[in-house]
């Protein structure tokens, strides 16, 4: 990337990361959530006895396994994704800012736009 960008693309990019960051967030908590949820689980397991017990863990590995397997990584991916579209826009931008820079509208010695007009 070639500088800071400028203008609209900021708010584009802020919104982004804010984005991104909150995807990252919702990971992070489905996770601990998930892991909460199994800790009373092996509370209700250890009173437990019988066909009770072992479907609870069954039901509950699966829940778990599902949650922070599945669910979690997608938002995380999500968010992985997002913060790389940022970079891609912010070269993007520079990369339009740099070829503005080589244009002239006027001046002299004809090289213009308005001279090849």
């Amino acid at each position: 990337m070639m500088g800071p960008t400028s203008g609209k693309i900021d708010g584009d990019v802020a919104a982004m990361q804010r984005q991104a960051k909150i995807s990252s967030d919702a990971s992070t908590d489905l996770q601990n959530s998930s892991q909460r949820v199994t800790n009373s689980v092996g509370d209700g397991v250890a009173v437990s006895s019988g066909l009770w017990r072992d479907g609870l863990m069954n039901t509950e590995e699966s829940r778990h396994g599902f949650v922070t397997g599945r669910i979690a990584p997608m938002y995380q991916d999500d968010s992985d994704g997002m913060y790389r579209a940022v970079g891609y826009y912010q070269d993007a931008d520079d990369a339009a800012t740099q070829e503005a820079s080589r244009v002239t509208f006027g001046g002299t010695g004809g090289h213009g736009i308005a001279a090849q007009i």
